[in-house]
């Protein structure tokens, strides 16, 4: 499944610290936006989906925790994460009541890459939602399926074109299954499939004797999804 670069925000007024993040974090892939202060990392909310925060306590302007408590506020599924010197159990009492990651200095790598594993669960649980959302909104066509080709009552096309389709057909089902929900697979498959019944071409059976239509369906449905071209049991 295909997934947006994360974007995660620094905040940390000592420019050695706001490198060393920038050195741990950006070998990984994500994209680290980096800011001296409170002030100057709230007017980058506007231009970036953040992920992540990690933010500094001793803040030119206001603490770290308050601004955390802000950006629990504006985003309940942002994973944020007090990075500060202070050993203090107000303050850790305090994250753990705003769902704060509090995470003291000096730090090990493998504590920032825990936060962004949260986030990224998170991200692939947004991004399946997503794709069941998408599939749902797709038409159920099973109770015209048989339908289809009376109701076009077009030419069957030539040999080759036929041989092209059911090609492509069995190469969208197989990438499927090796690689899971593709919207692009998917769509392919999908279009192909009804394009098929459409013409009224007749599809080989799949490895497990299923029509390419039954194996289309258990595919999605086995991601949570409901059948496209199997009717409901009454």
């Amino acid at each position: 499944m295909e997934h947006p670069t994360l974007h995660i925000l620094v905040i940390d007024d000592d420019e050695a610290m706001r490198r060393l993040f920038f050195d741990m974090l950006s070998p990984g892939g994500y994209q680290v936006i980096l800011a001296e202060s409170a002030e100057e990392g709230l007017s980058q909310l506007p231009y970036y989906n953040f992920s992540v925060a990690f933010l500094d306590h001793n803040l030119p302007g206001m603490e770290g925790l308050v601004l955390g408590e802000y950006l629990r506020n504006q985003n309940p599924d942002l994973e944020i994460a007090l990075v500060t010197g202070e050993l203090c159990s107000r303050i850790q009492r305090l994250c753990e009541q705003y769902s704060i990651t509090y995470v003291a200095k000096p730090f090990e790598r493998s504590q920032l890459t825990q936060v962004i594993a949260r986030a990224e669960q998170k991200a692939s649980k947004s991004a399946l939602q997503q794709d069941k959302e998408a599939l749902a909104a797709t038409p159920r066509i099973a109770e015209y399926f048989e339908a289809m080709p009376d109701v076009f009552e077009l030419p069957s096309p030539p040999q080759r074109l036929q041989d092209q389709l059911r090609w492509h057909i069995k190469e969208a089902l197989s990438r499927m299954r090796m690689h899971g929900s593709s919207e692009a697979d998917r769509a392919l498959a999908f279009s192909a499939l009804v394009t098929a019944r459409v013409l009224n071409i007749k599809l080989p059976k799949t490895r497990k004797g299923l029509s390419m239509w039954e194996e289309y369906d258990e595919l999605i449905t086995s991601w949570g999804c409901e059948p496209i071209f199997r009717k409901k049991q009454d």
